[in-house]
């Protein structure tokens, strides 16, 4: 699995996970919380790290690491401000560059955090599952 795989599966099923929990959520008429999302988050981010490395027996070595965490982040701001978007043009205010953009760089920056950290959680998980050597 390349690089470009991880990233296009995790934009994917990120994507797609957040469609079905929060239609699942309405449906049953129980509220979305950031504790749902960053679960969400974490999960696709372990499952797509497990992916890499059971495809290429190893795990990313340092530029590997940093280019899928750059690409995770990147990929994530540009969904949480699409989301941000649509939920705010459906709160019946007008969209606010400005408040968007504040709130996507506050969950951003939030989420770049998790996402640095998970990555190297999810080798540590890796190593003593024995999928992978340090």
């Amino acid at each position: 699995m390349s690089i470009r795989g991880v990233l296009t599966r995790f934009a994917l099923t990120y994507i797609t996970l957040i469609f079905i929990v929060g239609f699942t959520l309405n449906y049953f008429g129980l509220s979305s919380s950031s504790g749902v999302n960053i679960g969400i988050l974490l999960g696709t981010i372990f499952w797509v790290c497990s992916s890499f490395a059971n495809k290429n027996r190893r795990y990313f070595n340092k530029s590997e690491k940093t280019r899928v965490v750059i690409g995770l982040i990147t990929i994530n701001m540009v969904i949480q401000a699409i989301f941000g978007a649509i939920a705010l043009s459906e709160s019946g205010h007008e969209v606010s560059g400005s408040v968007l953009l504040f709130s996507v760089a506050i969950i951003g920056a939030i989420h770049a955090v998790a996402i640095y950290f998970f990555v190297g959680f999810a080798k540590k998980t890796l190593i003593k599952q024995g999928i992978i050597e340090s």
